[in-house]
């Protein structure tokens, strides 16, 4: 299995270079899986001691937009987290997605 390692500047997801370079390394190695940053699909949540409601909510629906856009990699699987909200609490959940599967969530 060959498996792409990455580390993605903060706002990669609005350039279409950075977002050119992956999927040209990806296509170029053949990947089998690609294993992303945590919460990739919006910027990092954490530098904050408090994470603030409103924009949690908007990564959370940033990254329900890039996980329908998942099959644009063109890699059989792909593991990272994403941001969640569970009543009053917000949640770094990780994910597995498969071309087979769609997204599965691990709670």
């Amino acid at each position: 299995m060959k498996v792409t390692v990455c580390e993605l500047p903060n706002n990669w997801i609005n350039s279409k270079e950075d977002q050119e370079k992956l999927h040209l390394h990806l296509e170029s190695q053949k990947s089998d899986l690609l294993l992303l940053p945590e919460m990739p699909f919006s910027s990092w949540l954490p530098r904050k001691r408090e994470p603030d409601a409103d924009v949690w909510k908007k990564a959370v629906d940033n990254h329900d937009i890039w996980l329908e856009r998942l099959t644009e990699f063109n890699v059989p699987a792909i593991a990272s987290s994403r941001p969640a909200i569970k009543g009053d609490t917000m949640l770094n959940v990780g994910f597995v997605w498969t071309h087979e599967d769609g997204v599965r969530v691990e709670d």
